[in-house]
């Protein structure tokens, strides 16, 4: 955990919810797409069969993969589709030159919580070095549908980055479980302390299949990289 201030408490009640519960149910769902994906990657790679290097596949053969792989989990869901982005200006939004490259940018839209019923936007920005971010800019999935999401806002909202490492042997309703205890687990720091930013790892077998770090964002909220080691302790083994 990253302790300082209540950042994540504030951002829980300004981006819709009337506490870090309501979110949890939206990071939670955020960790069923990371299960996803970490159970069909081959080393740390995901298997779309397609090379990074060829403009435009990768991002249509992701989009296919992803919806392969809600369909398979039995996730619900209104559509799956590329976000184009011009890969110049990708480069000059970059905060640091040293931030991998953007490779993808997919939009799940009506994502539904089979708990809840509800659904949810969120879109995952695909980075050099098996590097992701997680958008979850809100929970008003009606309002979200009106607006472009491509775009940076003025508002609060969370994300996850993640970076994958070996395909994990998690079976589905172990992956439902360990999401639901992350959530929750962070829904409690984020009440209970100043809590920031939340990092961690998921392992099966003493080998990680994925490391984590759970970020709000008060303002400016946009589609930019995040590195999972926020403060470099995390490098031996990333």
């Amino acid at each position: 955990m990253s302790i300082g201030s209540d950042l994540a408490e504030v951002v829980c009640r300004l981006a819709g919810g009337i506490n870090c519960e309501d979110w949890a149910k939206a990071i939670r769902l955020g960790f069923y797409l990371i299960c996803a994906i970490s159970g069909r990657t081959d080393g740390a790679v995901p298997e779309t069969g397609m090379k990074r290097d060829e403009d435009g596949g990768y991002s249509s053969a992701m989009r296919d993969f992803w919806e392969n792989a809600l369909i398979s989990d039995g996730l619900a869901f209104e559509s799956v589709e590329v976000i184009p982005f011009d890969a110049e200006d990708a480069a000059l939004e970059k905060r640091d030159d040293s931030d991998p490259k953007l490779l993808a940018r997919i939009h799940f839209s009506g994502l539904v919580d089979s708990e809840t019923g509800k659904k949810h936007e969120i879109i995952a920005n695909h980075f050099e070095g098996n590097n992701t971010v997680l958008h979850l800019p809100g929970l008003d999935q009606q309002a979200l549908a009106s607006r472009d999401l491509s775009k940076r806002v003025g508002a609060a909202g969370f994300k996850i980055s993640y970076t994958t490492r070996v395909q994990s042997l998690l079976t589905r309703s172990h992956q439902q479980e360990m999401s639901g205890f992350v959530a929750s687990a962070w829904a409690i720091a984020a009440e209970n302390y100043r809590l920031e930013d939340y990092i961690g790892f998921a392992e099966t077998d003493h080998s990680a299949n994925f490391y984590y770090r759970i970020i709000p964002e008060l303002y400016g909220f946009g589609l930019n990289y995040e590195s999972v080691d926020i403060c470099g302790g995390m490098a031996s083994l990333l």
